[in-house]
């Protein structure tokens, strides 16, 4: 990590500076910048690139489970875990389409009597007007 510190820094301060600041050698800091990459670490990226163009050609809709077993079922054995950490590495999420709405149920609207109230609820005699709020009674229509 030290040596990634170095490299990103490169423009602003001196090698002999921040390897001396940081206790590394310099000469360290150079082979470190010249090796080829490791076979892990090319697997890894190779793995990366094959989680970014699955979660890409399915626009987005699969999260890390979905990922990881689409992977495995074309030959490529990865875990969930480590999917999902690519994912949050990128910054991305699955969108899975809308979200559940509890909205008002359509059979409730059925067998609705008119109001014929209107809020005038002041009778002249005794029995003329009756008002409920029970809606959860089920009756059958005629």
């Amino acid at each position: 990590m030290k040596y990634a510190l170095i490299r990103e820094h490169l423009e602003a301060f001196s090698v002999t500076l921040m390897c001396r600041v940081l206790s590394v050698s310099r000469s360290g800091f150079y082979r470190w910048a010249v090796r080829e990459k490791s076979q892990r670490q090319q697997k890894r990226e190779c793995r990366e690139r094959q989680i970014m163009d699955t979660y890409a050609t399915y626009k987005a809709r699969y999260g890390a489970p979905r990922i990881a077993k689409e992977l495995q079922a074309i030959g490529y054995p990865c875990s969930v875990n480590f999917v999902a950490n690519v994912l949050k590495l990128q910054g991305l999420k699955a969108h899975n389409g809308k979200a559940f709405n509890y909205g008002s149920h359509a059979l409730t609207m059925h067998n609705v009597s008119e109001n014929l109230l209107w809020r005038r609820f002041g009778a002249n005699k005794p029995n003329e007007k009756w008002t409920t709020d029970i809606t959860y009674i089920w009756v059958e229509k005629q």
